[in-house]
């Protein structure tokens, strides 16, 4: 018999549906004990971890609502990570009419949860570990450019969508400030800087996610990847802006640029299209930080007013702390400097 820890089958039908499914499955055969949630992610996606009554054996059954988050792109993007030979939890098995996969369980030691209990020299190792497979992703789209015709393109219609959610919802919704069209024409045009810079970059597989939530640590010391169906072919910097400035961490500015160094001259020596000056190439990363920036405050406060999930607000700080330190080091973004200085911090 199913039991469930923190909610109750009966009273959600889309884990009652799943349950059932899995439950018939080649993988289970009725064999379902204890189910765990896991998480939820800032989409409709949810996770749970499956105990097999037969063993300590655990599978994660992945909830995905088709009319809101449909399977075959996360389908797609697992294969091209298979053929990249880096690692994904194996998918087990598949229903795209319902909205369900059972996958392989990687386990609870996330790169967040090895950076918060590792010291320095750890999470160095680990952060250069992501900045490796972002180069082998890098290097393997590059070689293979046949089998990402399929890859949606981050084109600048989506780059600047992302950044629109800045004002529309962290600073009109959240800071309450209405913008006038003085103040929002000198927004736009250093929304405009930010995003010809993402736009001027070679452009290769970009997993579009990659922050230390979404990274496994394996029990073989290999790195595992998560969250990966939004991958699209875009700026060579995103990636790496995910991981140095990630939302959830902070890193020493000395270790962020030796960092940032040591996967510039990765990508060089792997014939990666990165400017030959690594001044060049930081600006292009300062820019593309941004840029990612500026959609994760908005993101966090659409899920914060508009979806009921405030969790992810306790890092907005952090962020807008980040956007005005980026800004400040160029004198074409003075103007956004002195905004976001204007909007102070507001209790959250």
């Amino acid at each position: 018999m199913t039991n469930l820890k923190t909610s109750e089958p009966n009273k959600d039908t889309r884990l009652k549906l799943g349950l059932d499914w899995a439950n018939k499955s080649k993988t289970l055969k009725n064999k379902i004990g204890q189910v765990t949630p896991i998480s939820s992610d800032a989409s409709f996606r949810r996770y749970f971890r499956l105990f097999c009554t037969d063993s300590t054996h655990t599978i994660i059954l992945m909830d995905s609502p088709p009319e809101k988050e449909p399977l075959n792109q996360f389908i797609r993007i697992s294969r091209l990570f298979k053929s990249m030979n880096l690692k994904t939890p194996n998918i087990l098995e598949i229903n795209v009419k319902l909205g369900f996969l059972i996958l392989e369980d990687f386990g609870n030691e996330t790169f967040e949860y090895k950076f918060l209990t590792s010291d320095r020299n750890i999470c160095e190792l680990l952060l250069r570990n992501a900045l490796d497979t972002i180069v082998a992703m890098q290097v393997w789209s590059s070689q293979h450019p046949e089998k990402i015709v399929a890859v949606p393109k981050y084109s600048g219609k989506l780059l600047s969508e992302e950044i629109s959610l800045f004002l529309e919802w962290y600073v009109k919704i959240y800071h309450g400030q209405k913008v006038g069209h003085e103040t929002e024409s000198e927004l736009n045009n250093t929304f405009l800087l930010i995003l010809n810079s993402a736009l001027q970059e070679h452009q290769l597989f970009v997993h579009r996610d990659f922050h230390c939530k979404n990274l496994m640590y394996l029990s073989d010391g290999s790195t595992g990847i998560l969250d990966f169906q939004d991958a699209v072919i875009g700026p060579i910097s995103y990636d790496v802006t995910s991981i140095l400035k990630d939302a959830y961490m902070n890193w020493e500015d000395n270790l962020e640029i030796e960092l940032l160094k040591y996967f510039w001259q990765s990508a060089l020596d792997s014939n990666i299209s990165v400017p030959k000056s690594f001044e060049y190439f930081q600006k292009q990363y300062d820019y593309m930080s941004l840029q990612r920036h500026l959609k994760i405050t908005g993101i966090f406060s659409r899920l914060k007013y508009r979806d009921h999930k405030p969790s992810y607000f306790e890092y907005i700080d952090k962020i807008y702390q980040s956007m005005i330190k980026i800004s400040s080091k160029y004198s074409e973004l003075k103007f956004f400097s002195c905004f976001l200085e204007s909007l102070g911090v507001k209790g959250c």
